[in-house]
């Protein structure tokens, strides 16, 4: 029905429609004609007709209401409501709502366009938005969004977040046994909302939901999730306060929320200082250490072997030893033996022969026994610790794979994973639980987007090791 150039209620004039709305709604660029430099506004329509919901035109008032009433710098400004004209009877009925225009681009489009967002930038993103918050949830009654998602939250030029789109808007507190609608973006609209309880704190784990599919660059929706807990921790390069400061927003119980904005601001705020000092801290203590790390030998007795060139690095165990293939044999030929001296104690009758055979029986017995769990211990380190890690500079790739012994050669037979050599941003020993020996196993892990870890049960001698021979040939690569 409108085209561009079309002008409303003789004063707004068309520009170009604005993004995907749903049916019956559509939101336009306009000019406003009555201003001296017909200064740009956003026009948002709903057709009202038998396939409108009449919740929904309450919803579109109620945005309308509730923006007339609200005067804050980072919220669209309330210019007009209206009733489009019918040029016959024949037409539908159109509601219009007019609010300022806001130059920039929705944190949707950013994210389309490849940006990256650094912890920085989040936390300066979330402060503002809760700062918004406080604002809304400390009117009376207070105002929840109830949408917060990217799509509706614009950068400026000057780097300033607008919250928009209030067509979800709550301004008055649900009464128990009252009707409700759902509304809100599933991956970003928590449980209690679902059910017509909306919260402030609700708003909060829209917000938090919103920093993640910043974080990340995928759709809270898309990503796994624990007992209802959003899973955004792997490959991410943020600081671990600011990682459980998100956790808390996002919360699934409502009770494990910060309770207010404002609660939220100050806790960020604290564990940003707390951020800081650990960094200076860190900092110091570097400045304190000497420039040249100390080089770590190989351990005695370890089980690994580093084949290196100026290209290339694989990290193995070590193949079976020719000993233990000598203990295959003996666990073969034992049951021999032993059948062959019970044969000639019975050919020789009670005698002291027999008291020997049967003494040099047992002693047979013992030997075959240990022989048979020394072998057996061997096998098990052998099934898991065939793991194998191989760099190669040239394909800049890495992989975890797994070898098979063949003879006396060792052939690669199943690749686990690999990952890009650039995208790794540090290799780490990684403590593993106690055996049974009473005896810490370790483990080398390799983050880039993700963690690496690999099955090697590791001395922490020989991680330590293992770790500072990948960090010193990538960094000579």
């Amino acid at each position: 029905m409108f085209t561009a150039n079309q002008v409303l209620q003789q004063r707004y004039e068309l520009q170009r429609r604005l993004g995907a709305t749903q049916r019956g709604r559509q939101t336009w660029l306009a000019k406003d004609l009555e201003t001296e430099s017909h200064k740009l506004v956003i026009v948002k329509l709903l057709i009202f007709n038998s396939d409108l919901q009449w919740d929904e035109l309450k919803l579109f008032e109620r945005e309308a209401q509730v923006l007339k009433s609200l005067k804050h710098p980072r919220i669209p400004k309330y210019q007009d409501y209206f009733q489009v004209e019918q040029q016959n009877s024949s037409e539908s009925l159109w509601w219009g709502l007019v609010q300022t225009y806001i130059p920039g681009i929705t944190l949707k489009e950013a994210l389309e366009q490849g940006h990256k967002f650094s912890e920085e930038e989040l936390r300066r993103i979330a402060r503002e938005i809760l700062q918004i918050l406080v604002f809304l949830h400390e009117l009376s009654p207070p105002v929840l969004h109830r949408d917060i998602k990217p799509s509706n939250l614009i950068l400026d030029h000057d780097h300033q977040i607008y919250l928009i789109d209030f067509g979800a808007v709550q301004s008055k507190v649900a009464l128990p046994g009252t009707t409700f609608t759902v509304v809100g973006t599933v991956g970003y609209t928590p449980l209690e909302q679902f059910i017509g309880k909306a919260v402030p704190a609700s708003d909060l784990y829209a917000l938090g939901a919103t920093l993640i599919h910043l974080l990340t660059g995928i759709a809270p929706a898309e990503l796994p999730q624990d007992d209802l807990k959003i899973r955004f921790q792997d490959g991410i390069s943020v600081s671990p306060a600011f990682i459980k400061w998100i956790e808390s927003m996002t919360d699934p119980s409502v009770e494990k929320r910060f309770k207010s904005a404002r609660q939220a601001i100050n806790s960020l705020d604290a564990k940003q200082d707390s951020d800081s000092k650990k960094s200076n801290l860190a900092s110091a203590i570097q400045t304190t250490r000497p420039k040249k790390p100390l080089k770590l030998s190989r351990p005695a007795n370890s089980r690994f072997v580093l084949k290196k060139t100026a290209t290339r690095l694989e990290i193995h165990p070590i193949d079976l030893p020719k000993s233990n293939r000598i203990f295959f044999w003996l666990l073969g030929i034992g049951p021999i033996i032993i059948a062959l001296l019970y044969t000639l104690r019975w050919a020789l009758g009670d005698s002291m022969y027999e008291i020997l055979i049967t003494f040099m029986i047992l002693i047979s017995v013992m030997v075959y026994l240990y022989l048979a769990c020394f072998v057996l211990v061997e096998v098990v380190f052998d099934i898991t610790n065939k793991q194998y890690l191989y760099f190669d500079t040239q394909q800049n790739r890495f992989e975890i794979g797994r070898n098979i012994n063949s003879g006396s050669t060792s052939k690669r037979t199943k690749l686990d994973s690999w990952d890009s050599i650039q995208a790794i941003k540090y290799v780490m020993a990684t403590q593993g639980i106690r055996s049974n020996d009473g005896k810490t196993r370790w483990t080398v892990t390799i983050r880039t987007t993700r963690s690496y870890s690999l099955e090697w049960s590791l001395t922490e001698a020989e991680c330590m090791w293992l770790v500072q021979e990948i960090q010193d040939w990538l960094a000579s690569s």
